[in-house]
């Protein structure tokens, strides 16, 4: 009898530890989530930018071949809105259709919409991210492309900026990237390819000269389309999708990373370490709920055994 009381008073004193452990897990998991929801692009932005040189990444670069973008065309043909919504559209079919096909959307929709149909004709590209350090977190910045394409019967490779409409040009010369990467252009203008645009642009002056240029490499922008695909089911909310849909790619390691020099991230050291540790504590927590599932179940089969069911 002294036997069984002293065991049940430990079973007891561990059940409610359990608990404890357990209500505090879940408060943890809430908090995090809490801090997620409250700030989604900081979440996003210091998981997928990389502090390394783009250079330096072993990434093949462009190289001019058979498949290029017939570039008049295809931004001629574009009918852009004249007030243009930012839309959530995460399925990259859609946002093609949103975007190239109907002509909505900010500049990095425009671009990924773009992507869609360059990575179905085969067609190389890295994504070029026009990076301000003070203000990217609050919605600054700017996207564009940088593709092998063909003008006038002649091919090369150059930014092509898909919000703009056209090419971004200097004294003339179309413009590519080690031609932004130091600070302004001088005498910039835009070459325009669709009558809705003008040749006026504030990304390629002075904005510069305060602005990092990141950079993404083709094949990871496939990735995580294929994933988006992969796992999509409609839920009816293109926000809620977006949010969920590029939360699991960032969770899952199937984001595509930004390229940037290491000097962008002076002064938000611990701001991008916070959001990275919240990034792996929600990757250990998926490893460990199976593993506290699996306690459950063993614990409860050999309660059953020192406690049988009376009768």
């Amino acid at each position: 009898m002294i036997y069984r009381n002293s065991y049940s008073g430990v079973i007891r004193r561990f059940k409610r530890k359990r608990f404890i452990v357990y209500i505090s897990y879940v408060l943890f998991l809430s908090g995090i989530f809490t801090l997620i929801i409250g700030k989604p692009n900081h979440f996003q932005k210091w998981n997928s930018i990389i502090a390394k040189d783009y250079d330096n990444q072993n990434l093949q670069d462009l190289t001019l071949g058979t498949d290029v973008l017939e570039v008049s065309s295809f931004i001629g043909s574009i009918p852009y809105q004249p007030h243009p919504s930012f839309i959530y559209e995460v399925l990259p079919s859609k946002k093609y259709r949103r975007t190239i096909i109907q002509g909505d959307g900010v500049c990095s929709q425009l671009v990924f919409g773009a992507a869609y149909h360059l990575l179905q004709q085969g067609i190389s590209f890295e994504v070029i991210g026009f990076l301000p350090p003070s203000t990217f977190l609050k919605g600054g910045g700017h996207v564009a492309l940088r593709v092998g394409y063909q003008l006038n019967g002649h091919k090369q490779i150059g930014i092509v900026d898909l919000a703009e409409g056209g090419i971004p040009q200097s004294n003339g010369k179309l413009l590519d990237v080690k031609d932004i990467e130091h600070g302004a252009a001088p005498n910039f203008s835009i070459l325009s390819l669709n009558f809705r645009k003008n040749n006026s642009s504030t990304y390629y002056g002075k904005y510069l000269d305060n602005t990092y240029i990141g950079r993404t490499p083709d094949n990871e922008v496939k990735q995580y389309f294929e994933f988006i695909e992969a796992v999509y089911i409609p839920l009816g909310n293109e926000k809620i999708e977006k949010y969920l849909y590029d939360g699991l790619s960032i969770i899952l390691d199937r984001y595509y990373h930004i390229y940037v020099s290491p000097g962008f991230f002076k002064g938000h050291e611990f701001e991008r370490c916070a959001f990275i540790s919240i990034l792996w504590l929600i990757r250990i927590t998926i490893i460990l709920f199976p593993i506290i599932i699996l306690f459950e179940i063993v614990h409860a089969k050999r309660s059953k055994i020192h406690h049988p069911a009376n009768g």
